[in-house]
């Protein structure tokens, strides 16, 4: 094991801090991949039970290994570690891991943490009644979820966050997602995956394409309150082109809506024209961002 592996072993787990004003309560960060890694680097796959420094983590790593990984019926025959082992020793996937495990070898920057520690204290006191989770921890999906929820935890998928060069991300996506996947991204995408969660959209009933601004002004207002340090261009992934084309061409675009009657549409085609990323070359020229929806929200129903 290199020196370099050691070191990013002792910087596993650290603690993030909020107060509710009477207690100040820890939200772990936990390094799931690295510990993982320890078992994939070794083959360790004689033993079907869970090493003892997994068992905390149970819970999570079989959620990961069912939701994300796609493992439910090889965890039948091998048990939960040996299936995840296994899948992570695959060569693509061993390679990916590697690369993973080398660009945070000394774990998360002190600027991410401090950004995920000030964001989760931020919305426990702007919105105390959503609850917060008990644990964050990070993997690696294979390009599968950049964040995943559960009742209790956040998981944030560090293979997105590799850098936008990343050799791979060239094969696997497009120029808009590849400029999203950087660190400085984390807390911002752990913070909105958790809120979405909290706050989901209406389910009892067919949402229309006003109900989808809607909501999304709210998370975005919310999202601007917890990171006031971000601009409105980091917000929404824009780059500063991006945002000149959205301001100059934001009434044309809402006249457009309204005149089209839009906002009482329930139609997907519809919907997906503003909140779903747009492909290069289609509707809109090259320098708009790929997905205009949410900022659209932003600013509508302020």
């Amino acid at each position: 094991m290199t020196k370099k592996f050691l070191l990013s072993i002792t910087v596993l787990i650290s603690a993030i801090t909020w107060s509710d004003g009477k207690t100040v309560s820890a939200i772990p960060v936990t390094r799931l991949d690295s510990i993982i890694y320890i078992y994939v680097q070794n083959r360790d796959t004689i033993a079907k039970e869970m090493p003892e420094q997994l068992v905390p983590y149970e819970y999570a790593l079989d959620i990961i290994a069912k939701g994300v990984l796609d493992l439910g019926d090889r965890i039948e025959h091998k048990g939960l570690k040996n299936a995840i082992v296994s899948r992570y020793c695959h060569p693509a996937f061993n390679k990916l891991y590697a690369d993973v495990e080398e660009r945070f070898a000394f774990g998360l920057s002190k600027k991410i943490m401090k950004e995920l520690q000030y964001a989760f204290d931020k919305l426990h006191r702007l919105r105390p009644d959503l609850e917060m989770p008990k644990d964050i921890f990070t993997h690696v999906s294979g390009f599968n979820q950049r964040v995943i929820v559960a009742p209790s935890f956040v998981s944030v998928s560090l293979d997105f966050y590799l850098g936008q060069d990343y050799p791979l991300y060239q094969e696997f996506f497009t120029p808009w997602q590849q400029r999203h996947s950087v660190a400085d991204r984390i807390a911002m995408d752990a913070l909105l995956g958790w809120i979405i969660s909290e706050i989901p959209e209406p389910r009892d009933r067919a949402i229309t394409l006003n109900d989808k601004f809607h909501y999304w002004s709210e998370i975005y207002h919310l999202m601007h309150r917890i990171f006031p340090k971000r601009s409105e261009t980091d917000l929404f992934g824009y780059s500063n082109d991006e945002m000149r084309w959205m301001k100059a061409n934001k009434k044309h675009l809402i006249n457009n809506i309204r005149e089209r009657e839009e906002l009482n549409s329930t139609s997907p085609m519809i919907i997906d024209k503003y909140f779903k990323e747009i492909p290069e070359g289609v509707a809109l020229p090259s320098n708009a961002p790929r997905e205009i929806g949410p900022w659209l929200a932003y600013v509508m129903y302020k």
